[in-house]
């Protein structure tokens, strides 16, 4: 059983320090999906972060892909329980992440009624996002913890600081109705609870770039004071592996190099912090046709795993964090 009280995530009755890393699995051919998790387990990582893409999955209305290799989720999934690794599953409907159209189908632009208003409690829209969730959740449902699987949290949308209360309500009741019963989160900043969402756990993401390590203390304070009182601090989403833009020096010389994401990782913890997935342990290569036009087709180079599985400088350094923990 999966809690959010005591302002922690209890397990089975045990606080539990998530220590995760996400893994772009469709950015990775599904033959190096057990080198990667390996690779994660070895950093001292319990857990893992995953996006699901829903145009990865559906090029056409009403069809869903999930068993080609790529893209056979349940296979990904099982592997991750598998190595014993705790998973955060975020299927969106959004996904930002430098992927086209963050996520959504590109043939929603083409229906008769565009989609509806995205990213809005709109009905039509609503309808649209409902019908992936159906799909993707018959994959993740039977794959919880406390069934056949290892997947701990479900994120509900992906930072959507415009805060429809409507919209995230909507997907977390779908959610719910799939038969998801580990805890909803979202990483808003607070925007859920600003705009009413009752049915999410709110956290954050957090980019920082070099020197400006400490001004996230106001930012804890800030959220902290938004959160319910059991609730934990989570921070699903902190820089470890940039994503360059073309012409860009690499993200590490200017932003977040190994010492400082470290420095700042425990500074999290000592402020309370207990949820932190580096954002990216293991990228890969964006398949053709699903990438930003303005970033690099390697994802995360500088990351504790480069794109082609190298150990980079961060690994040593999240292992040894990992030993303490």
């Amino acid at each position: 059983m999966i809690e959010l009280c005591d302002k922690a995530v209890v397990i089975d009755g045990e606080p539990t320090f998530i220590y995760s890393g996400e893994v772009q699995q469709y950015r990775l051919p599904a033959e190096l999906w057990r080198d990667r998790l390996e690779k994660c387990r070895a950093l001292g990582l319990n857990s893992i972060g995953v996006y699901f893409g829903w145009n990865f999955h559906s090029k056409a209305p009403g069809e869903y892909d999930f068993a080609s290799p790529d893209r056979d989720l349940g296979h990904f999934l099982d592997l991750a329980a598998e190595l014993d690794l705790k998973v955060i599953v975020r299927p969106g409907p959004y996904v930002c992440n430098e992927w086209d159209l963050g996520g959504y189908p590109g043939w929603l632009l083409a229906e008769p009624d565009g989609g509806g208003d995205w990213r809005t409690a709109d009905p039509r829209h609503l309808a649209y996002c409902c019908e992936w969730l159906r799909e993707v959740d018959a994959i993740i449902t039977p794959r919880q913890a406390g069934r056949d699987g290892s997947v701990i949290l479900y994120q509900v949308e992906n930072e959507h600081f415009q805060g429809d209360a409507g919209f995230l309500d909507g997907l977390a009741k779908q959610a719910l109705a799939d038969g998801i019963t580990v805890p909803l989160v979202s990483n808003g900043g607070g925007s859920a609870y600003r705009c009413g969402s009752k049915l999410i756990t709110d956290g954050a993401d957090i980019y920082t770039t070099l020197w400006e390590q400490w001004r996230w203390r106001g930012w804890f304070t800030m959220l902290q004071r938004q959160l319910p009182p059991e609730a934990p601090t989570m921070i699903l989403e902190y820089r470890a592996g940039g994503h360059p833009s073309w012409g860009q020096p690499l993200i590490d010389e200017i932003t977040s190099p190994p010492e400082f994401m470290m420095a700042q990782t425990r500074m999290f913890i000592g402020l309370g912090a207990n949820v932190t997935n580096f954002f990216v342990v293991a990228g890969g290569i964006t398949p053709v046709g699903y990438g930003s036009d303005h970033n690099c087709t390697p994802y995360a180079e500088d990351g504790p795993l480069s794109h082609w599985g190298g150990l980079g400088s961060k690994a040593y350094r999240i292992r040894l964090l990992g030993e303490l923990i």
